[in-house]
């Protein structure tokens, strides 16, 4: 059964979507706890690009609004869910977003992972890459990805 369901946000339209589907699985599942989880991206953490070399003049200016952006992310699908009567847990993660994805939901005990997939195929794919595959290949439990609507597929 599951009891505890993790989601993932990265204050994507993608993301958005896959916040409806867990508020619309929570209806359901009404026992269930949701976590929110936004990953605070790290300068360091870009593929291992350094504040030097992406040419960033104040580095823990922008560090801190990376933090401050990420936090609305969160505080808007927390909204979500309190405005429809349902509580919620705020989850925190610095860095990979994959590996604090998957150490959280191992580390909190979740049953149950949910998060938007941006839908990029090819170079872009291989590029980027996929965190929704990494943590498909690292989670210690099942994850939900949800798919963007065609309309919102890059």
């Amino acid at each position: 059964m599951i009891k505890r369901i993790l989601l993932a946000t990265d204050g994507s339209d993608t993301s958005r979507h896959a916040a409806d589907f867990c508020l619309d699985l929570k209806r359901q599942l009404v026992d269930a706890q949701v976590g929110v989880l936004a990953v605070e991206p790290t300068i360091e953490g870009s593929h291992g690009l350094s504040p030097s070399t992406l040419s960033i003049p104040d580095p823990e200016r922008y560090q801190a609004e990376l933090k401050a952006m990420t936090e609305q992310w969160q505080q808007d699908i927390m909204d979500m869910f309190r405005d429809a009567g349902f509580s919620v847990d705020a989850e925190t993660g610095q860095g990979d977003a994959a590996e604090e994805i998957a150490r959280v939901a191992r580390e909190q005990n979740y049953d149950l992972i949910i998060m938007g997939s941006h839908g990029r195929s090819g170079f872009r794919a291989l590029f980027v890459g996929s965190v929704a595959t990494k943590v498909l290949q690292t989670a210690h439990c099942p994850v939900t990805v949800v798919k963007a609507p065609q309309e919102q597929e890059e």
